[in-house]
């Protein structure tokens, strides 16, 4: 996936990639006059030529504080839509000088490419070159920096100006030493970062059934000097009778802090106090949807349906906060499910953390799903996602909903120049905005003005997902999901913590349900 820029590296034994060479740097002058100047280049190149603007590092360093690190202080960050114009999509490009153990330096510049297929053409996953590493140690400074912003150049032209990508589902972990109220356990500044390598204009990432002010006012202030939007957001558990504490998740976006006030105010707070922040007991499915719909109607609202199908483990089978699968545990019928489709806005088509070998049940699967799989896809196996994916094509046809990508990442690893394997380069939501709206635009879009256009249906949304296809199955390009060799422990301790996070609070609410004899309750905990 990565590669040098010039031969002279090579000479001096410096390699990239999962087992990079740091011995022979000693040879290089200690001072590297040839590096700052390959940096300085680079910039002039970026700013001046290709008009993009830098990450205010002092402003960005001076809100993070001590609770995290967004912005290193031998790193910059360019991005095109802090540039000249500003209405134009986000495209980042880190660059940062380091030294080895020795003493001796070089210079790394990294992206990705944000190429992407038409909905259901596949990549080729033995080819692809998706994140780009590019190192710059001695030789000519003019020659390479040119080169590397050529490249930059090529690379940013693949994502319009008016094309913009949003994250519709995702988990925090931690704010320096706070738990968010929520169940993932990724850091703040990783979830940012890697945001930022994939070139994440919005970000919509949606606490369970929970809204904090202080925390998404602290999000969003930071993303802004970086150039993301932060749009309201939470994942809903929208109870089945009489009191949950399961049911389908469904995805508020919300136009602004006031109308999440209102949602709190309105839904969230009628939640008992559950140590499972999935879980919701105090309001049912059929309380929250007018509350939803009347601020739909007023456009202040748009409603993503999560995951349709859901199928996470064999052990913990949970289906009904899958819209689709809650049919399998007779909570639902195929008319109410559509009749709620739609009411939304909408449709999961992807979601990474789902197990693919959802157990079938003949009667319902075989009648329904079977066909709707073959329409759409053309495939034989039924699959999880392949369900998820027809599923969202078959609603989308029938109701004009949009479709989006899930991602629901709770485990997002740190964005050390070192990448791969992360659910948020697996796939995202595409927004395109029409020229004749977007030639009319000063700024990009904000939250408010975003949740308008989709509630009036005035752009173009879907789910882009990086994928491979046969005849028989749709899935995953493994190049998108491989994991760096030095990030495999890593991300399994991050497993681990999330499972630690997940028992302890099941268990927690298990024994209060029990105490106060709340047994419909614990019969449904297993959704």
């Amino acid at each position: 996936m990565q590669r040098q820029i010039d031969e002279k590296n090579k000479k001096a034994d410096a390699t990239n990639g999962n087992g990079e060479k740091r011995n022979g740097f000693s040879r290089i002058d200690p001072y590297a006059p040839e590096q700052h100047l390959f940096m300085d280049l680079l910039k002039r190149y970026l700013v001046e030529e290709q008009k993009f603007g830098i990450v205010d590092g002092e402003k960005v360093r001076a809100l993070q504080k001590d609770k995290g690190t967004v912005i290193y202080d031998n790193e910059t960050i360019f991005n095109r839509a802090l540039g000249e114009d500003k209405k134009q999509s986000n495209f980042f490009v880190f660059m940062r000088r380091i030294k080895d153990e020795r003493g001796s330096s070089k210079v790394e510049v990294y992206f990705s490419d944000p190429e992407v297929k038409n909905e259901q053409n596949t990549i080729n996953e033995k080819k692809e070159d998706y994140l780009i590493r590019e190192v710059f140690v001695m030789g000519d400074e003019n020659d390479a920096a040119r080169r590397v912003a050529e490249r930059i150049a090529k690379c940013a032209e693949k994502k319009p100006k008016n094309e913009y990508r949003k994250i519709s589902h995702g988990h925090w972990g931690k704010i320096g030493d706070r738990w968010i109220a929520d169940d993932g356990v990724s850091r703040f500044e990783d979830v940012i970062r890697t945001m930022m390598l994939y070139h994440i204009d919005y970000d919509a990432t949606s606490p369970h059934n929970s809204f904090e002010e202080e925390v998404f006012d602290f999000l969003s202030n930071l993303e802004k000097l970086i150039g993301i939007e932060k749009i309201p957001a939470t994942e809903l558990t929208a109870a089945f009778p009489p009191d949950g504490p399961n049911g389908p998740h469904l995805l508020l976006w919300m136009a602004d802090k006031e109308t999440a006030a209102g949602i709190k105010n309105e839904i969230l707070e009628r939640r008992k106090n559950l140590k499972m922040i999935s879980y919701f007991s105090g309001m049912t499915i059929w309380e929250m949807l007018p509350v939803i719909g009347k601020y739909r109607d007023d456009k202040k609202l748009a409603l993503g349906i999560a995951h349709p199908a859901n199928f996470t483990s064999k052990i913990l089978p949970i289906y009904n906060i899958g819209l689709l699968s809650a049919i399998k545990k007779g909570k639902l019928d195929i008319s109410t499910v559509e009749q709620i489709v739609a009411m939304s806005d909408s449709v999961g088509a992807w979601n990474p953390c789902m197990n693919e070998n959802i157990p079938l049940d003949p009667t319902f699967f075989k009648g329904y799903v079977a066909p709707m799989i073959h329409r759409n896809l053309g495939i034989k196996r039924m699959t999880t996602n392949a369900i998820n994916l027809a599923f969202s094509f078959e609603m989308r046809n029938k109701y004009n909903v949009y479709t989006h990508f899930d991602p629901d990442d709770h485990t997002t690893m740190p964005m050390n120049y070192d990448c791969g394997g992360d659910k948020y380069g697996m796939g995202f939501t595409q927004i395109i905005v029409p020229p004749r709206i977007y030639e009319g635009l000063k700024a990009k879009p904000n939250s408010r003005e975003l949740i308008e256009m989709i509630r009036k249906r005035e752009i173009v949304m879907k789910s882009v997902q990086y994928i491979t296809k046969t005849n028989d199955e749709v899935r995953i390009a493994n190049s998108r999901k491989d994991i760096p060799i030095g990030k495999v422990e890593l991300f399994e301790r991050l497993k681990k913590a999330s499972m630690r996070r997940y028992i302890n609070a099941l268990t927690n609410d298990f024994w209060n349900m029990l105490w106060h004899g709340e047994f419909h309750e614990i019969g449904d905990m297993k959704g």
